[in-house]
């Protein structure tokens, strides 16, 4: 952080001898700025300076299963714990840590994936706040920086990823809504991948406006991997904010499908109010849009009001798009909001992709078009046998036949996992119409069969391997 020019300074002075140098260690600060917005923790009652202060750690699959104060704000466990670190406002001074991934492998010290040592047991534990006075807090917003890394949910009382806030209005006696933290997270192994770190989360409860005797507790139930939080406050903040949900909709049946076997597919959505305050007239568009930007398809659902923290999931659109039979080209589907009073726009818009083409059916991009490598490790590496496959519909089907596939397979330890993978084909016919494939109705039109082991095989050959 030194200009060239002071740089070739001091260059010239250490050939002359005359440089001297003192390295110290200057203390980060640990402190954070807060505005007027702030009605809870602007104390510190959530920044976890030196322990965890009057917060309460309670073990639920175990009395040992607990949230820690951690002092230099990195897990402890084995995987996935390389260089990862919230870094928070306040991280300075300790954070709040729920580590299963150490739970898992106290067994474990080597930090083997593939030991017999390693358990995959579930661990829960509530992290509950000291009482809150909210009594004259309208639009109450819970706000903290988060780094939460999970795998499998333990929890049937939580969604999807075991994560999530639950609140009280009776000072703890009961327990309301858990609302779901979801991390945008994912580990693959000992590798993370993650948008910019840390999260800074903002979550609207309007169940605990007005409310005296509000606590609020932080939830975790999973085998991997942790969950870290710090600086937790609580802010009087109006939040509106709808959005079409990216992690559930329709979209065409392939990537690729040939120009001549299209079909119609239906529009599926989700949409949530992630707010505290009411948003009017909300209206939902699908689109497709052709590679020239003609408009193809259009169609309109109507929500009218969606209430705040509330949700409207699964509603289909009462007409199907199939795209022009024989017309090779690339679309794009939308999804688009619409509504009155939404503040944050910027996610009320999904698109995808998809292509028809001469010939060739597809679910997604290969690595070589895509620019990745996105082929896992297998998912059960103490498992000999495994099966995957892909389904597609050939509507038009006389006098076209399947000439060849390709298949890619990551195996990280090739020298010591030899075996077989075997290609099948098969047609479905229908036999007694009624639409649903039955052990009977599946013929098997070819098979064959590839000797996997390391003087055959590449790892880089077995990524792309072409069947004819």
């Amino acid at each position: 952080m030194a200009s060239q020019a002071d740089c070739n300074t001091i260059k010239l002075d250490i050939e002359n001898g005359g440089v001297t140098a003192t390295l110290s260690y200057v203390a980060p600060p640990c402190s954070i700025e807060y505005d007027s917005t702030v009605v809870w923790g602007q104390n510190g009652e959530g920044a976890f300076d030196g322990g965890l202060g009057g917060w309460t750690s309670t073990g639920v699959s175990d009395e040992t299963h607990v949230w820690i104060w951690d002092a230099d704000a990195t897990p402890n466990g084995c995987f996935c714990r390389s260089d990862q670190f919230l870094g928070s406002g306040t991280w300075c001074n300790g954070i709040a840590l729920f580590d299963s991934d150490a739970y898992n492998n106290i067994f474990n010290p080597e930090c083997d994936f593939y030991s017999p040592d390693v358990t995959t047991n579930q661990h829960a534990g509530n992290l509950t706040s000291p009482s809150i006075d909210l009594g004259e807090v309208g639009f109450p917003t819970v706000e903290f920086t988060s780094y939460l890394l999970a795998l499998n949910s333990g929890n049937n009382a939580l969604p999807n990823n075991g994560a999530g806030i639950a609140y009280s209005i009776d000072d703890g006696m009961t327990w309301i809504d858990t609302v779901e933290v979801v991390s945008p997270y994912a580990c693959s192994q000992s590798e993370v991948f993650a948008p910019d770190m840390p999260e800074q989360m903002s979550l609207a409860i309007p169940g605990l406006a007005n409310q005296p005797n509000a606590r609020i507790r932080f939830i975790y139930a999973n085998d991997f991997y942790f969950w870290m939080i710090d600086d937790v406050v609580i802010k009087e903040l109006p939040n509106a904010d709808v959005e079409v949900m990216p992690n559930w909709y329709s979209v065409a049946p392939n990537f690729r499908t040939p120009a001549s076997q299209v079909e119609p597919f239906p529009f599926m959505v989700d949409v949530e109010n992630n707010g505290n305050v009411d948003i009017t007239n909300v209206n939902l568009e699908a689109r497709v849009t052709n590679s020239a930007g003609d408009v193809l398809f259009s169609e309109n659902l109507d929500y009218e009001t969606v209430e705040a923290q509330e949700d409207d999931w699964n509603r289909v659109f009462p007409n199907m798009f199939e795209p022009p039979v024989d017309v090779v080209d690339t679309y794009t589907g939308s999804y688009v909001l619409s509504s009155d009073n939404d503040e944050m726009p910027d996610n009320n818009q999904i698109d995808f992709i998809f292509e028809t083409t001469e010939d060739e059916f597809a679910k997604l991009l290969s690595e070589e078009e895509a620019g990745v490598q996105y082929l896992g490790d297998r998912a059960s590496p103490d498992q000999f046998y495994e099966s995957y496959g892909n389904h597609y519909y050939v509507p038009r089907g006389s006098n076209w036949y399947a000439h060849s596939t390709n298949f890619g397979v990551d195996i990280e330890l090739l020298d010591e996992s030899p075996g077989f993978i075997t290609v099948n084909l098969y047609q479905w016919v229908d036999l007694n119409d009624n639409g649903m494939c039955e052990p009977d109705e599946r013929f098997e039109l070819s098979s064959d069969d590839f000797l996997i082991s390391s003087e055959d095989w590449t790892q880089e050959q077995l990524r792309n391997v072409y069947v004819p």
